[in-house]
């Protein structure tokens, strides 16, 4: 375990601005994620017939001992914030984009973007107050289902 040995580091205050999230389930806040903990709420749902033919994704795999793979037909359904990106015009917020950009950019980052300006507003500051400021954003994030509806 490494520690900090004061004589040779300076530590530098931080301060932790806020906290955004989105998950499955209609959890949109840190708040309705700990409620679902709380509450023990399982939000898996049945795999959406719109997203991809699940029966016939495992179909070879009926009859197959699969030693425990795959045997999921439930997964955890993330309602992005905004569906179509082309919709959303990102450049009321910060970003300089052409009118063809929004269009190829994967709808997780739009409602990226948009979770953390929604962030920002909700505690308070602005884009502009953040500008020139040491912050930096940490995030956590996971999906491939662009590349699925890609396909």
């Amino acid at each position: 375990m490494a520690t900090i040995n004061n004589n040779s580091t300076s530590l530098e205050p931080i301060a932790l601005i806020g906290m955004s999230c989105e998950f499955a389930g209609d959890i949109h806040s840190p708040n309705d994620l700990w409620d679902a903990l709380k509450e023990s709420r399982d939000v898996g749902s049945e795999t959406p017939i719109d997203r991809f033919d699940l029966e016939s994704f495992t179909a070879h795999m009926i009859n197959m001992d699969n030693n425990g793979q795959f045997h999921q037909k439930n997964f955890f359904v993330l309602v992005i914030l905004c569906q179509i990106n082309n919709k959303i015009n990102l450049s009321q917020f910060f970003l300089v984009l052409s009118d063809a950009e929004p269009a190829s950019i994967d709808p997780c980052h739009t409602s990226l973007i948009l979770k953390f300006v929604d962030l920002l507003d909700g505690d308070g500051y602005s884009v502009e107050k953040m500008s020139d400021t040491k912050t930096s954003v940490h995030i956590g994030q996971f999906s491939t289902d662009h590349v699925i509806a890609a396909a």
